[in-house]
């Protein structure tokens, strides 16, 4: 698995807006400004792995699973839970969807994960307005 490992965070691009658009209150806003969240992906089976995205003051754990639906955290600043399916593109990009009620926002959130070089870049995606979020390998 190309993502295994930890990966410390560098940047955002576009971040405010998206947190506008996904409606986060403003103390998750500020939150999400000044924090520096961690991953660490672990395979745990064939198409079957551990992502956890280490916050300051929290730590979510996604058990993900290729081609099947399962629930998944909506991240560090909710505490709801949404049913996604995550889809291998390449050894290098996968994406994950929600396949809830698309009336509610959290839903319709994309999160694509791509390795560009020694980067990992993830996308996050809500009706057209896409946050950019760069990690290195630590």
């Amino acid at each position: 698995m190309a993502f295994e490992g930890k990966w410390t965070f560098d940047r955002s691009e576009n971040l405010e807006a998206y947190l506008e658009a996904v409606g986060a209150p403003e103390e998750v806003r500020a939150k999400m400004r000044i924090g520096k969240p961690k991953l660490e992906f672990t395979k745990t089976g064939d198409g079957e792995g551990t992502i956890k995205l280490i916050g300051e003051q929290k730590t979510i754990v996604i058990n993900a699973k290729r081609d099947e639906e399962y629930d998944s955290p909506a991240g560090l600043a909710y505490d709801k839970t949404r049913k996604v399916r995550t889809e291998k593109v390449s050894d290098s990009k996968f994406v994950t969807r929600g396949t809830g009620d698309q009336s509610q926002i959290v839903n319709r959130v994309v999160e694509t994960r791509e390795l560009v070089g020694d980067v990992l870049v993830v996308s996050l995606e809500l009706d057209g307005v896409v946050c950019k979020r760069y990690f290195n390998r630590a």
